[in-house]
């Protein structure tokens, strides 16, 4: 009995340890975002790996696809590139997401750890103005949606 509750009460303490461990930042504030239809729900700083939690609004139902280049990285404010590891509920590109006649849609993009520390980044499809990407997400706070994309603001700042 006693084995017993010794493991319990370290498994408890693991728990309290690990889930304390993580940081969330819920809708985070960024400069600019190239597809205002595709935000940033929350990032999830985790011992081992950097969570990307996105919604895709379609409610126009203009897209009937989506997909994530595997060429998509983040970017810290050091420079540091950090390379997606993996996706779920999107397609890796060249593969597409089948979404046609819906108006949501979510997905969740792993990247390695990042330093809960770092306060701003680059999430980085492709640089071309019909990509996913999202410049001056910033991490040190919660916030909510908004900067949606001004072309020409964008033009001027990154070509």
């Amino acid at each position: 009995m006693k084995k017993a509750l010794y493991i319990i009460l370290l498994l408890s303490i693991f728990c309290v340890a690990n889930s304390a461990a993580q940081k969330v930042v819920r809708y985070p504030l960024f400069d600019i975002s190239q597809t205002p239809e595709f935000k940033v729900d929350s990032v999830v700083f985790r011992t081992d790996e950097t969570l990307f939690y996105f919604h895709y609004d379609n409610r126009e139902g203009a897209v009937d696809w989506i997909n994530i280049s595997p060429e998509t990285y983040i970017k810290d404010e050091k420079g540091k590139i950090y390379n997606i590891l993996s996706l779920e509920n999107i397609a890796k590109g060249p593969e597409q997401t089948q979404i046609r006649g819906k108006k949501e849609w979510n997905c969740i993009l792993h990247f390695p750890r990042i330093d809960s520390k770092i306060k701003t980044i680059d999430f980085i499809e492709d640089e071309s103005k019909t990509s996913f990407n999202i410049y001056g997400i910033d991490l040190s706070k919660d916030g909510e949606f908004s900067g949606y994309i001004d072309f020409v603001d964008f033009n001027r700042k990154f070509s």
